[in-house]
C-alpha cells in the first residue's frame, strides 16, 4: 500500500505540472490572438470596417475557441486533497468525458478549471464581447520554508535579541554572586578582593571585545553593562564592607570607573550614559555617610569632574545633552542638601558652598546667554534650575557663615537682573514666543520671591519704593520698543508690591512712589499710546487703587477714631480723578471713536463711589465742614453724567431723575430736616422733572410720569403725615407753597396741552 500511495502522489504531481504547462501555453495562445486582432483592426480602420471578433463563450483558461475545444477535461485533485482510492482505479486511470458540457457548450471553467490543482494562486479571467480580460485572485498565498517572517514576528525577534540578552546577563550575575557566597567563607580578605576585581574586570574585558566584534549583538551589550556594574560594586564593597581603603581612594577609583564607562565603549552611547549616571547618583548618595569634613572638597571635585565628563561625552546629541544637564544639576542639588544637614556648619562646608555657588552662577549665565552666542534656545528652560542652585548654595553658605538678610536680597536681585537682561537680549533675536514667555514667567516669579523676602526681612528697602523704579524702567523700555510683554511684566511687579503693602501698615513714601508709577502707566496707556481699551481700563483702575492707598496713608493719623470720615476722604480723591477721566472723555480714542466698555467702567466706578458717599453722610460726626463737603461731593457725583443721561434713551433719563431724587432726599435726611420741608423740596424737584420731561431736547414721557407720581406722593404726605394744627408759621408757609406748586403743575400741563406738545 505504501508504494501505491507514492505512485498516487507522483501521478498527482505530474498532472499538476502538465496543468501548469497547459495553462502557460493557453495564455500565450490567447495573447497572440489578441495581438493579431489588434493589428487587423488597425490595418482596416481607414479602409473597410472589419467585423469585430465575437466571443460568445466564457472560459476559465484562455486559448480555447469553439473549434479547438477539448473533448474532455480531466478532473483530479492534488495528493494533499485526494481521498483514498482503490488499487484498480490507480492502476488503470481513465479520463472522464463530459459529453453534456461539450454538446451544450457550457463554459469550460467548470471543466478545465476543476482539473487544475489548487496549489498556487492562479488568476481567473473572463472574456466577454468587447471587454478586456479581468484578473481575480484565486487562492490565498502560501509561504515556503525559510521565507521572511511577516510583521507578527517582530515581537518574537525583539524578545529573542534584546530581552533574552538582558535576562542572560542577570542570570550570569546572580550565578557569580551565588558562587562567591559558597567560596567566600573559605578565602581570605585579600583573595576575596582580588578575586572580585579579577572576575569583574575579566567579564568586562571579554564582553567589551565581543561587543566591538559584534556590536549588533545585544547580548554582548547587556553583558558589558553587567561587567561595568560588577566593577562598580567591587569598589563599593571593598570600601564599605572590607574597608581596605578610605573614602578618598574610593572616589578616585569611581572617577576612573566613570572615565572607562564613558569613553571606552564609545563616546555618546546611550548605554554608557545610563550606567555612568547610575554610578554617579549612587556615589553622591554615599556622601550622606560622610563624617569627616575634610572629604567635602575631594567629594566636590569628584562631582564637578564627573559632571563635566558626562556633559562632554554626551554633548553632541540634543536629547542626551539635555538629560545630562538635568542629571548634573540634580546631583549638585542633592549633594548641597546632604552636607547642609550633616556638615553644614563647618568651614569646609562654607568653602564647598562658595564653589558650588560660583559654579552654578557660571552655568546660569551660560544657559541664559548661550542662545545669543551659538547655543540652542532650549537652554532657557534650564536657567531656573541653575538659579535655584545658586540660592540653595547661598543658603548653605549662610548656615556655615551667618550673614545679614540684606546679602540674600542682593543675591536675589542679581539673579533677577541678569535674567531680565538676558530676556531683553534674547527677545530681540528670538522669533519663537514659547521660550520667551517661559523666561518672563520664571523671572517674574523670581521678582516676586525677592519682593516677599525683602518685605519680611528688609522692610526698610521695601518701603523705600526702590522696586517701583525698576518696574518703571521696564515699563518705559517696553513702551519705547513697543513690547507689551515688558509692560505687562512691569505692571505685575507693581501690583504685587502694592498687594504686599496692603497687607501691612501703609507707608507714605511707598504709597507716593506707587501712585507715581501707576499714574505713569495710566498717562502712557490713555493719552500717549491710547490704542487698547483694556489697557486704559486696567491702568485707570490700578491708579485709583494706589491713589486710595495714598489717601489712606495721609488721613489715617488724622481720622483715627472716625472710620466714616476716613473713608470719605479716601474716596474724594478717587472720585475727582474718575470725574476728570469722564470730563476728558477717556472713553474716546485719538480718532474720536467711543469705547462702550470704558464708559461703562467709568459709570460703574462713579456709581460705587456715590453709594459709599451716601452711606457716609449718615455716619459722619456731623461736623459742619465735613458734612457739607460730603453732601457737595455726593451731589457732584450724581450730577457728573446727568447731561449724558438726559441726552440718551428714555430709560436713562428716568434713571437720572431717580438718582437725583435719592441724593436730594438723603441730603435732607442727613441734616434732620423737618418733614414738611422735605415734602416741599421734593415737590419742587417733581415740578422740575415734569418741566424737563416736556422739554423738546431732553423731554421724555417716563420722566414726566415720574415727576407727576412724585408730586402726588408729596401731596399725600402733606395730608396724611405732615398736617398739624399747631399754629406755627412754618407749617402754614409750607402748605401755602405746596398749594401754589400744585397749581403750577396744573398750569404747566395746560400750557403744553394748548401748544400741542
Amino acid at each position: 500500500m505504501g508504494k501505491i500511495e507514492e505512485l498516487e502522489q507522483e501521478l498527482a504531481d505530474l498532472r499538476r505540472q502538465v496543468a501548469d504547462i497547459q495553462y502557460g501555453l493557453d495564455h500565450a495562445q490567447d495573447t497572440v490572438r489578441e495581438l493579431k486582432a489588434t493589428i487587423i483592426n488597425e490595418a482596416n480602420r481607414n479602409s473597410i470596417p472589419a467585423q469585430q471578433p465575437v466571443y460568445n463563450q466564457t472560459y476559465a483558461q484562455p486559448g480555447y475557441s469553439n473549434q479547438a475545444k477539448p473533448a474532455y477535461a480531466p478532473t483530479y485533485q492534488p495528493a494533499w486533497q485526494q481521498q483514498p482510492v482503490n488499487q484498480q482505479q490507480t492502476a488503470n486511470p481513465q479520463p472522464q468525458v463530459n459529453q453534456q458540457a461539450v454538446e451544450q457548450q457550457q463554459p469550460l471553467n467548470q471543466q478545465v478549471g476543476s482539473a487544475i490543482p489548487n496549489i498556487a494562486p492562479q488568476p481567473q479571467r473572463t472574456y466577454q464581447q468587447g471587454a478586456q480580460p479581468t484578473y481575480q485572485p484565486g487562492y490565498p498565498p502560501t509561504y515556503r520554508p525559510g521565507s521572511k517572517p511577516h510583521a507578527g514576528s517582530i515581537n518574537e525577534s525583539w524578545i529573542g535579541k534584546h530581552l533574552m540578552g538582558v535576562f542572560a546577563s542577570i542570570l550570569i550575575f546572580i550565578a557569580l554572586i551565588l558562587f562567591s557566597s559558597l567560596i567566600i567563607p573559605y578565602l581570605g580578605t585579600t583573595f576575596k578582593i582580588v578575586f572580585m576585581f579579577g572576575v569583574s574586570i575579566a567579564l568586562t574585558a571579554f564582553s567589551y571585545i565581543m561587543h566591538k566584534k559584534k556590536p549588533e549583538n545585544t547580548f554582548y551589550t547587556a553583558l558589558l553593562a553587567c561587567g561595568f556594574g560588577c566593577c562598580y560594586l567591587s569598589v563599593l564593597v571593598t570600601r564599605i564592607y572590607f574597608k581596605a581603603f578610605n573614602d578618598l581612594v574610593m572616589y578616585v577609583l569611581l572617577l576612573i570607573w566613570t572615565a572607562v564607562v564613558l569613553f571606552i565603549p564609545g563616546k555618546g552611547e546611550k548605554l554608557s550614559q545610563a550606567i555612568g549616571n547610575a554610578g554617579f547618583v549612587i556615589a553622591v548618595g554615599l556622601s550622606a555617610g560622610l563624617k569627616d569634613a575634610n572629604l567635602l572638597l575631594p567629594m566636590l571635585g569628584y562631582i564637578l569632574i564627573s559632571a563635566a565628563a558626562h556633559q562632554f561625552a554626551f554633548w553632541h546629541n540634543k536629547i542626551q545633552r539635555n538629560i545630562q544637564i538635568i542629571v548634573n544639576m540634580v546631583v549638585v542639588l542633592v549633594f548641597s542638601l546632604i552636607i547642609m544637614g550633616s556638615l553644614g556648619k563647618t568651614p569646609q562646608a562654607a568653602i564647598t558652598f562658595a564653589i558650588i555657588m560660583a559654579f552654578s552662577a557660571l552655568i546660569y549665565i551660560f544657559l541664559l546667554f548661550a542662545g545669543t552666542i551659538s547655543f540652542e534656545k532650549s537652554s532657557y528652560y534650564y536657567a531656573p534650575m541653575a538659579a535655584f542652585l545658586i540660592l540653595i548654595a547661598h543658603i548653605g553658605f549662610g548656615i556655615s557663615m551667618p550673614q545679614k538678610a540684606f546679602v540674600t536680597v542682593v543675591v536675589l536681585i542679581l539673579i533677577t537682573i541678569v535674567g531680565e537682561i538676558a530676556l531683553i537680549i534674547n527677545l530681540n533675536k528670538e522669533n519663537d514666543q514659547v521660550p520667551v514667555l517661559f523666561s518672563v514667567g520664571w523671572i517674574s516669579f523670581s521678582m516676586l520671591i525677592t519682593e516677599m523676602y525683602t518685605y519680611v526681612k528688609v522692610i526698610e528697602l521695601h518701603n523705600s519704593g526702590a522696586f517701583f523704579i525698576v518696574a518703571a524702567l521696564i515699563f518705559i523700555y517696553g513702551t519705547i520698543k513697543e513690547k507689551d510683554l515688558f509692560k505687562n511684566q512691569a505692571l505685575a511687579i507693581g501690583i504685587s508690591l502694592t498687594v504686599l503693602e496692603l497687607l501691612g501698615k501703609a507707608n507714605f513714601i511707598f504709597c507716593l512712589i506707587a501712585f507715581g508709577f501707576a499714574f505713569l502707566c495710566f498717562l502712557t496707556e490713555c493719552f500717549i499710546i491710547g490704542k487698547s481699551s483694556d489697557r486704559k481700563i486696567f491702568t485707570h483702575l490700578y491708579s485709583l487703587v494706589t491713589l486710595g492707598h495714598l489717601s489712606y496713608a495721609i488721613f489715617e493719623g488724622i481720622f483715627e477714631k472716625s472710620g466714616s470720615e476716613l473713608a470719605q476722604f479716601i474716596i474724594i480723591p478717587i472720585g475727582i480723578v474718575n470725574a476728570v477721566a469722564v470730563i476728558l472723555k477717556l472713553y474716546r480714542d485719538k480718532e474720536g471713536n467711543e469705547s462702550s466698555n470704558i464708559r461703562l467702567t467709568l459709570d460703574i466706578i462713579n456709581g460705587l463711589l456715590l453709594v459709599i458717599s451716601l452711606f457716609n453722610m449718615f455716619n459722619l460726626d456731623k461736623a459742619p465742614v465735613t458734612h457739607a463737603l460730603s453732601v457737595a461731593f455726593t451731589a457732584a457725583l450724581a450730577m457728573l453724567n446727568v447731561r449724558r443721561h438726559l441726552g440718551s434713551k428714555s430709560q436713562e433719563k428716568l434713571y437720572a431723575g431717580i438718582k437725583l431724587g435719592v441724593v436730594i432726599l438723603a441730603a435732607l435726611l442727613s441734616y434732620d430736616a423737618k418733614h414738611y420741608i422735605i415734602s416741599v423740596v421734593m415737590l419742587l424737584f417733581a415740578i422740575i422733572c415734569i418741566v424737563v420731561g416736556f422739554s423738546k431736547k431732553f423731554g421724555a414721557k417716563e420722566l414726566r410720569i415720574y415727576g407727576l407720581v412724585l408730586s402726588m406722593i408729596c401731596v399725600a404726605k402733606f395730608v396724611m403725615i405732615d398736617i398739624s394744627y399747631a399754629n406755627t408759621l412754618g407749617h402754614a408757609l409750607s402748605f401755602l407753597v405746596s398749594g401754589i406748586l400744585c397749581f403750577g403743575i396744573s398750569a404747566i400741563y395746560n400750557y403744553f396741552e394748548k401748544n400741542e406738545y
